[in-house]
C-alpha cells in the first residue's frame, strides 16, 4: 500500500489546503469549519499530512469535496 505522502506527490487530485480554498472561492476559516462539524470524512475527503505536528498540515481530494458541496470544478 502506498503511503500518503508519496501518493499526494503522484495524484493531483490532493491539493492543499490554499488550492482548495481558491477551488471552492471560500476561506480557510469556512473549509475547516466544514471539517469540524463533519461534512467531510478523515481519509475520504482530506487527511493530516503530519498528524503530530503542532499546526497540521491537510490535503483534500478536491473531487470528492468539490461533490460532497455539490461544487462544479
Amino acid at each position: 500500500m502506498m503511503n500518503k505522502k508519496a501518493k499526494s506527490k503522484t495524484d493531483h487530485s490532493w491539493v492543499s489546503t490554499t488550492v482548495m480554498m481558491t477551488l471552492l472561492g471560500v476561506s480557510r476559516e469556512h473549509l475547516y469549519r466544514l471539517r469540524e462539524r463533519k461534512r467531510f470524512t478523515k481519509g475520504t475527503h482530506y487527511y493530516v499530512v503530519d498528524e503530530d505536528a503542532y499546526r497540521p498540515t491537510y490535503r483534500w481530494h478536491k473531487t470528492r469535496v468539490a461533490e460532497t458541496l455539490g461544487v462544479k470544478l
